[in-house]
């Protein structure tokens, strides 16, 4: 597959104006309250989604400086991969623990052989905490994979067990403190296919660089999401294999729930617009149902345990999704709350890379007035119903009258009682006097 190489950094404006991205689906509000702005939820959920860009951008920035390097040149498909290591551990080096491995996958040479090699950050690691020393050596942190269609491994020492292996060996190496040098030999060898993996055949047959948001995996427990980059070479820019990184999802979780009013009730979530799978929530632990450490099953939107998350999931699956855009929120009842809901959709995180599956950012934002009042979605807060009207807890409009009063269906207006009835008030008709 032949590809122009296009490699650049992600433009500051598309992750700081993500606003301008606002707005492309337009929500309903028809059914309850006028098209008007809850400030503070749209804000909020605003700021959500520019500081979840903000934190992915990072990501991509050092595959995308990895794939630069590819493209002018300095690093080639055979004969620098020392220097790939260096730089993989140089982009780690610094970041959160969230950005759990950088991993180089060169396409299959016509033999059906293969380079990969991956460098994972502290806290990602597969193998637990590294042992203090190895071989004689402090160790770091961090370790370091590499591997190929026809390598074998000789097995373990370290584990005290020998793997032998015919082919497709991924070689595991402990690092020397406070470098990217590897602590000969390795210290485990077992067998791995890349181009087999979910990620991997998910992207096959594209050309675009994505985040691969159709499902969230597990890597020992922590809930990922993975990025893919491809890369071509300098003489005839043709793709030559792919970046790839995992991302956890921890941070993004941590970024909702900072953005959510939580003693009110709030729930800001991420969901998946073709699947509407959760991807993260200002609730951790109810997007994925883990299987094992390295299985996860994404949880639908309807199937949440969260009470509120399920109901808002309910109402937008009738409805159509998205409904209510930021400055255009919409409003359902349940069991006395007024539920304000803002939605937006966030395509990309850069001009690089698209989702494979768009995010839809969803702001839930659930009050109970009580009766005499009505939530005003402007500010989230309970108004005092004008005078000759009341209404039922948890309403948007005032909808009985006092008593003396009736609503004219016709009119949608209190009107005084007429003469010779008797009006009790609340949703009751005039009573005509015996």
């Amino acid at each position: 597959m032949a590809r122009k190489s296009f490699f650049r950094p992600p433009a500051a404006a598309a992750w700081l104006s993500v606003l301008a991205l606002f707005g492309a689906q337009p929500g309903s509000t028809a059914d309850f309250v006028p098209k008007q702005s809850n400030f503070t939820q749209s804000a909020g959920l605003a700021r959500a989604m520019n500081r979840v860009v903000f934190n992915m951008a990072q990501n991509e920035g050092h595959m995308i400086s990895l794939a630069t390097l590819f493209a002018s040149g300095t690093l080639k498909k055979n004969g620098t991969h020392d220097l790939a290591r260096k730089v993989s551990f140089a982009s780690l080096t610094g970041q959160d623990e969230s950005t759990l491995w950088y991993g180089i996958i060169f396409s299959p040479e016509p033999n059906g052989d293969y380079f990969n090699q991956w460098m994972y950050n502290v806290g990602a690691s597969y193998w637990g905490q590294a042992p203090a020393t190895y071989q004689g050596v402090a160790t770091s942190p961090f370790y370091y994979e590499e591997g190929g269609a026809s390598w074998a491994c000789a097995g373990s020492a370290y584990h005290g067990w020998a793997w032998n292996m015919s082919s497709a060996c991924l070689k595991s190496y402990w690092m020397q403190t406070g470098t990217s040098n590897l602590i000969q030999p390795y210290f485990y060898g077992y067998h791995f296919k890349p181009w087999e993996r979910p990620w991997a055949r998910e992207i096959q047959g594209t050309d675009g660089d994505r985040w691969l948001t159709s499902s969230v995996a597990l890597w020992t427990s922590i809930p990922y999401i993975a990025g893919i980059t491809w890369i071509s070479d300098s003489e005839h820019g043709e793709t030559i294999g792919v970046i790839n990184t995992g991302k956890g999802l921890g941070p993004i979780e941590d970024i909702l729930a900072s953005e959510a009013n939580r003693e009110d009730g709030e729930r800001i979530m991420v969901v998946a617009a073709s699947t509407k799978l959760l991807v993260a929530s200002s609730l951790p632990g109810v997007s994925w149902l883990e299987i094992s450490p390295y299985v996860a099953e994404q949880v639908h939107v309807i199937n949440c345990t969260d009470d509120i998350i399920r109901s808002v999931g309910s109402v937008l699956d009738s409805r159509g999704w998205p409904v209510g855009t930021l400055d255009s929120p919409y409003t359902f009842l349940t069991d006395d709350y007024a539920h304000v809901v803002s939605t937006a959709i966030l395509p990309r995180v850069s001009e690089h890379m698209e989702f494979s599956d768009p995010w839809i950012f969803v702001s839930v934002f659930p009050t109970k007035c009580p009766a005499g009042t009505i939530v005003d979605v402007m500010s989230g807060t309970c108004l005092d119903c004008p005078k000759t009207y009341d209404s039922p807890p948890g309403q948007v409009r005032c909808i009985w009258c006092d008593e003396l009063y009736y609503f004219n269906d016709n009119t949608a207006t209190c009107e005084s009682c007429p003469d010779h009835a008797t009006c009790p008030g609340r949703d009751g008709k005039p009573i005509p006097d015996e």
